[in-house]
């Protein structure tokens, strides 16, 4: 389990694709880490062998929500989701959305 970064997920993407593991994606703020996101990430797992969780950084957090959040730092929120089993990876990404990530690192 580990936080990667922008540069370094090519690499472990082709690694994991190379072994033929099944490489699963989803995202968030994850701020204030609760049931509902306890259910998402578990449920994602369970569809392929590899769990990748984009975070959203403090900054875009604080666009989408207001300048009152995030409550926790991007750090504390990465180190809560890397403490679940089921959660292999978190990378985090300074947009909005996750979009420029995943096509990145389509293939």
């Amino acid at each position: 389990m580990s936080l990667i970064s922008f540069n370094d997920i090519n690499q472990l993407l082709t690694t994991y694709r190379r072994e033929n593991f099944k490489l699963v994606f989803t995202n968030g703020c994850f701020d204030l880490l609760h049931k509902g996101h306890l259910d998402l990430l578990s449920n994602a797992a369970g569809f392929g062998d590899k769990l990748f969780v984009g975070l959203n950084s403090d900054k875009s957090v604080k666009k989408l929500k207001g300048d009152s959040r995030p409550i926790q730092n991007e750090r504390i929120r990465a180190q809560k989701l890397l403490e679940l089993k089921y959660v292999n990876h978190v990378i985090i990404f300074e947009d909005l959305t996750p979009q420029k990530l995943i096509h990145s690192n389509k293939s």
